[in-house]
């Protein structure tokens, strides 16, 4: 089983030698990068066409999977909503690693680099 993490968008076009090693990874099929969908409707606001294309073929390379509503960034049929079961497994996740942590549909848990 591999380690999944959902990236954000400022780290589409991250330089920096960790996000360069997780590329690697990913590619040497060590850990599993994606994205969810708030990658796209942030995208979809960009200001600036050619970085707004730019990044748009960069999240192509990543599979999207569905992550956690975020209000107001989220498409309804794009998302998962939790109940209070998953928050509970989250509240513990997050005082224990910190950062955040996506439970699927399939309600593994994934880890976020944001």
């Amino acid at each position: 089983m591999l380690i999944t993490f959902a990236i954000d968008v400022h780290l589409l076009d991250d330089a920096t030698p960790a996000m360069d090693r997780l590329r690697h990874l990913d590619a040497d099929s060590k850990v599993k990068l994606v994205r969810t969908d708030t990658v796209d409707t942030e995208l979809d606001r960009a200001t600036d066409p050619d970085k707004r294309e730019r990044l748009f073929g960069a999240s192509a390379e990543y599979e999207k999977v569905q992550g956690p509503a975020v209000f107001g960034d989220s498409r309804f049929d794009h998302a998962v909503y939790g109940d209070d079961d998953e928050t509970r497994v989250l509240d513990v996740v997050f005082a224990r690693f910190g950062g955040f942590v996506v439970c699927t549909p399939e309600h593994a848990l994934t880890l976020v680099v944001a």
